[in-house]
């Protein structure tokens, strides 16, 4: 078995995303490049050393110039195949970390939030005020199962998330009818799946070998399918998928275009909003923490900066120029007056 393919599947052992599959696959095979210009010739990874190592994730930094999380999930992705698949001792390694400043997010007004939210329809509609109410990334929208959505408690539980942290969050009592609705629509195509004994949707790996049958109930079945059958690219078998995010991605696109925004906004600006818009509100930095599930709070504090500028309690001195320079020249009047006021005194 080729190493890559034994890369795959250790990581599908541990349970990992399929994104994580495609981010790590992606990193091993730079590494695999960068060693082969290095030496003119293939190296088996085992064959290599810390040095090269440390030289790869340097060469990310220095010369492709990528961000810090970039070079975190190349770190990560070769500790991973080192410990888990080449089982060789990884080590502690020194490089060049990332200089690449990060990006302050981009962030909607609570006037252009509401105008664009009503430029949207249906399940477009649902999936993006399901992405500003909760602060969902797209992934998290598009991975609902409907066994997430309590409507009792009125809780969204967020599973198989980007750092595998699952978060409950509230749901925004305006969804709730709307989800309710969207799930007797969705039942067709569940219904159908069952009566042509489709095979039952992704599960997680460990779930995949305990309870199989688990995946062809209900309580499991994506909250956004796709309208068609496709063919599961790690198990190999056709089954009812999620939808993608490039239709939405898409209808975002058209929606930018015809709002006239110069910002760069795209799905993940819902979740950007929804940060923002809650500390605007007065929520503390440890429970935005906690519904965003960021691992570190530095994370979180990047809103800081975006309200701050934001804030209306700090105004340009451009807004106020004239008011300064009014102000300026009294104050110069009145002073003159005062001096001509002590030379006539003097006088006297």
């Amino acid at each position: 078995m080729k190493l890559e393919e034994q890369l795959r599947r250790s990581i599908r052992q541990k349970g990992h995303a399929f994104n994580t599959e495609k981010a790590y696959v992606q990193k091993y095979r730079q590494f695999v490049q960068f060693a082969k210009v290095k030496y003119g010739e293939y190296r088996h990874p085992g064959e290599l050393d810390q040095s090269d190592l440390q030289e790869f994730l340097t060469h990310l930094a220095a010369d492709r110039n990528v961000a810090a999380d970039t070079q975190r999930v190349a770190l990560s992705a070769l500790k991973f195949l080192y410990t888990e698949v080449l089982e060789l001792d990884f080590g502690i390694l020194d490089f060049a970390p990332a200089q690449k400043p990060r990006k302050l997010p981009v962030v909607m007004t609570f006037r252009e939030t509401l105008d664009t939210l009503m430029k949207f329809s249906g399940v477009y509609r649902l999936q993006s005020e399901l992405m500003y109410g909760c602060g969902l990334r797209i992934s998290e929208s598009l991975r609902l199962r409907t066994k997430d959505l309590d409507f009792e408690a009125r809780t969204i539980q967020i599973n198989d998330t980007k750092g595998e942290k699952n978060r409950l969050l509230m749901m925004p009592r305006r969804l709730q009818s709307s989800l309710q609705e969207h799930l007797k629509t969705i039942r067709v195509y569940y219904d159908r799946d069952r009566e042509k004994d489709v095979p039952g949707v992704w599960m997680p790996t460990a779930l995949e070998k305990k309870a199989p049958a688990w995946g062809k109930e209900w309580g499991w079945f994506w909250v956004f399918p796709a309208h068609k059958l496709s063919m599961d690219p790690r198990a190999q078998v056709i089954r009812h998928h999620h939808v993608g995010r490039e239709p939405y991605a898409k209808r975002l696109a058209e929606v930018k275009r015809q709002m006239g925004f110069a910002k760069a906004i795209v799905p993940h600006t819902w979740r950007h909003s929804f940060a923002t818009h809650m500390l605007m509100q007065g929520c503390d930095l440890r429970t935005l923490q906690r519904l965003m599930g960021h691992a570190s709070i530095k994370t979180t504090e990047i809103y800081l900066h975006v309200i701050e500028t934001m804030s209306q309690n700090l105004i340009s001195p451009l807004d106020r120029l004239d008011q300064f320079a009014n102000e300026e020249t009294i104050g110069d009047n009145r002073e003159g007056e005062t001096k001509c006021h002590e030379r006539t005194n003097e006088v006297s």
